[in-house]
């Protein structure tokens, strides 16, 4: 167990970071799990550097193979782990939410992933949530004080299989992403292309055709599904599904979006030569300089002074489906003007 906890908290900068879990999980005392951990130690299993500790790299792919074995026959599975989630949603529809915050909470560090409390911001539901997943097997708890505070960490196991990857496919299942609609996935899509998955409730309306009734209707579905929040006008995703919904997105929904925004291209390209000036325009800024990004798909943050020449014509670009308009930023999907324009 002590060794299983080093393979998933990395850096593991204090034996604590796997003694207190290994305490809870075998009601052994605390001395002698430790004179455990000074026979790994002492054996040169666990080495000592400079600011953590860390399994010898001689040792790591045989001690891999003996807990993964240990993990099979104490039925610590991928599949186990996802039937017992499924499972307790099923009994309590209630603890959907839970998990839904469970991963909002969550981030990532280094290769780890944790899900952290002080004594002034504990928040029982999530927490409890966590002491389930300690029991599990599929978490790790670290608690430590200050002179003022107490602060508790909980690690979700990425190793031999990610507990959150597990957490978010079962999720989006309950929240029926599948159901949702073209209008929803617009939205859903704007907030995957931004910095931190957060857009102001006026930067969304500025970049959909929606009515204003209708964009309340498309947010508060999601509010609804719990995929999404909404604070001080600033609409927000849920953190912990952004892999899985881009990985939707790109599967499932862009194929669809870039047939539909190639049609209207050659559409309106169609009803007038004299538009071609449509696709110089988008040239030229997809050679302009910007912040490149690969996710959810390919595209450039440029900055709106660089495109003042084109203002008059960005409302016609936006129109197509290939530019955003955040604010003091502008936002070309290169994909799309690589698939659509560049290939005319």
């Amino acid at each position: 167990m002590l060794l299983d906890a080093a393979l998933n908290i990395e850096p593991f900068y204090s034996p604590e970071y796997g003694t207190e879990t290994v305490e809870i999980l075998t009601g052994k005392e605390r001395g002698v799990i430790n004179e455990v951990w000074n026979e790994l130690v002492n054996s040169k299993v666990v080495i000592q550097k400079v600011y953590h500790w860390s399994i010898d790299q001689a040792y790591k792919e045989e001690i891999e193979k003996i807990i993964e074995e240990d993990l099979e026959q104490n039925k610590i599975t991928s599949d186990r782990v996802t039937s017992l989630i499924e499972d307790k949603i099923k009994t309590n529809p209630e603890k959907l939410s839970v998990y839904v915050k469970l991963l909002d909470k969550s981030y990532k560090q280094g290769s780890t992933k944790q899900v952290s409390f002080t004594d002034y911001e504990w928040e029982s539901n999530i927490g409890d949530l966590c002491e389930e997943l300690l029991k599990e097997r599929v978490a790790f708890r670290h608690s430590y004080s200050s002179e003022k505070h107490s602060y508790r960490d909980f690690y979700l196991r990425v190793w031999p299989f990610d507990v959150e990857e597990k957490i978010s496919k079962v999720i989006l299942e309950h929240l029926n992403v599948k159901g949702l609609g073209d209008e929803e996935w617009q939205v859903i899509f704007l907030l995957l292309l931004s910095h931190d998955l957060s857009l102001k409730y006026q930067t969304i309306k500025n970049n959909v055709s929606f009515t204003e009734a209708e964009l309340r209707e498309y947010i508060t579905s999601l509010k609804e599904r719990g995929l999404v929040k909404e604070e001080y006008a600033r609409i927000t995703l849920i953190q912990g599904l952004r892999d899985p919904l881009t990985q939707y997105f790109k599967s499932n929904i862009y194929p669809k979006m870039q047939s539909k925004v190639t049609e209207q291209f050659r559409k309106k390209i169609g009803s007038s030569i004299s538009l071609l000036w449509l696709f110089t325009s988008a040239v030229r800024i997809y050679y302009m300089q910007g912040e490149e990004r690969d996710e959810p798909i390919s595209s450039k943050m440029i900055d709106g002074t660089q495109v003042k020449e084109f203002e008059q014509y960005l409302t016609d670009i936006k129109e197509l489906g290939i530019l955003y308009d955040f604010e003091d930023k502008i936002l070309l999907l290169k994909d799309i003007v690589r698939y659509v324009v560049l290939n005319n």
